[in-house]
């Protein structure tokens, strides 16, 4: 029974040796996994130097450690052991996924795009900027002419302003709100009240035409200053007294710096 074992093992071990032999001369191939001898390696390493990783950006196959670029490398050698030629194996892969395989593809038709692709977009692109820059300087040049007869007209409406003493006026432009039905009332107050107010130049009360409460007042003075003295005249006292009951709430305040207009040129001149 022990001899048997024995006999038994040793086949086995026999077996384990000559199989790898003679499954290789049954496939005909070779594990490119495995480093081949120095000569396989350097032609390997030249070839991957010259072939394109598909999936990289802009990488050799020798330089990408991508999954497609291992598989390329371990085609070439498998070529290489094969006994193919340089030129053999880079048919080969042409065939099989086109000329962009090649790290630089020969200039011929198919690949004039990838050559001169790049530079005729750069020189597009020059062209395009040159353009625009060209229309840009014509429109500022065209916008930077001025007529005569709009320079005339500029100056005469420089002319018509007031004088630059004249011109620190203070401008006041609010809303007020009566309680319901006495806006009549609080408006014959707010007039009344300000008739000889120094250094008021206009004052004006208007009725809202959409709110049937609502007043607007424009004032134009002298200056603010005359604008807050005139808060501490008695008259104006009196009908803010008067006027505060009937006042329901305030609405917009606009403070404005008038310039001039109809009627204001005369006031400012004669004050």
């Amino acid at each position: 029974m022990t001899e048997k074992l024995l006999a038994l093992a040793m086949l086995g071990f026999a077996v384990a040796l000559v199989a790898p032999g003679v499954s290789r001369a049954q496939t005909g191939t070779y594990n490119a996994d495995t480093p081949a001898d120095p000569a396989t390696e350097s032609r390997l390493k030249d070839l991957a130097q010259e072939l394109r990783c598909l999936v990289c950006q802009n990488q050799t196959i020798a330089d990408s450690s991508a999954d497609l670029a291992v598989d390329l490398r371990r085609e070439v050698r498998a070529q290489i052991l094969a006994g193919k030629s340089d030129t053999e194996i880079k048919s080969f892969l042409v065939a099989r996924y086109g000329d962009f395989v090649l790290y630089k593809p020969p200039v011929q038709g198919n690949t004039a795009l990838l050559w001169f692709g790049p530079f005729t977009l750069l020189m597009l692109g020059g062209v395009v900027w040159w353009f625009f820059i060209r229309r840009r300087r014509a429109a500022i040049a065209v916008a930077d002419t001025v007529s005569p007869e709009d320079e005339n007209r500029a100056r005469a409406l420089l002319d018509e302003l007031p004088p630059k003493e004249s011109l620190p006026m203070y401008g006041l432009i609010g809303k007020i709100r009566s309680v319901p039905g006495q806006r009549d009332v609080l408006a014959s107050i707010l007039i009344a009240g300000t008739t000889a107010m120094p250094g008021c130049l206009s004052y004006v009360v208007a009725a809202d035409s959409a709110d049937p409460d609502a007043l607007w007042v424009t004032e134009v003075w002298e200056s603010s200053d005359a604008h807050r003295a005139s808060l501490s005249l008695p008259a104006v006292q009196q009908a803010i007294g008067k006027g505060k009951p009937l006042i329901a709430s305030f609405g917009e305040r606009f403070e404005t710096r008038p310039i001039g207009g109809c009627g204001l040129v005369a006031a400012a001149k004669s004050a």
